[in-house]
């Protein structure tokens, strides 16, 4: 199990960079252990396959504890 560690963010940042996709805002909730800290990151309107590809990037970095949650907002 892998604790949090500097850096998390910019990789996340760095991926969606490299689809062209901006974040809108990051919230992380206090109150959870060390080594599983959520944080939930909202994203510009971009195209579902840029998102797809940025989260594919992700894929098997060893700070996820569990698989990025795309989740399509509706404005």
């Amino acid at each position: 199990m892998v604790n949090d560690k500097p850096g998390i963010i910019a990789d996340v940042t760095v991926a969606l960079a490299s689809e062209g996709i901006n974040i809108r805002a990051i919230v992380q909730k206090p109150g959870f252990p060390q080594h599983a800290l959520p944080f939930v990151m909202t994203v510009e309107p971009c195209k579902s396959s840029a998102l797809k590809r940025a989260l594919e990037c992700l894929s098997g970095k060893d700070y996820l504890i569990a698989p990025p949650l795309d989740l399509q907002m509706l404005e």
